[in-house]
């Protein structure tokens, strides 16, 4: 899932809701579900999302 420009998830991933953002397999987002996972292992003021400044707020 990681790189690319989602054109397999066309229509729903655009350049406003990249795939990361999307929930393809829960009512979750793929990059809420990875928070979850690792958790257990990594506190959450551990977890350091890297985004693009159009995507800020949305992580």
């Amino acid at each position: 899932m990681a790189g690319g420009i989602g054109s397999r998830l066309w229509p729903r991933s655009r350049s406003a809701t990249p795939k990361q953002f999307l929930d393809l397999t829960s009512e979750r987002s793929m990059l809420r579900e990875t928070v979850d996972r690792i958790q257990p292992l990594v506190p959450l003021e551990r977890v350091l999302v890297v985004t693009g400044e159009e995507h800020r707020e949305t992580v």
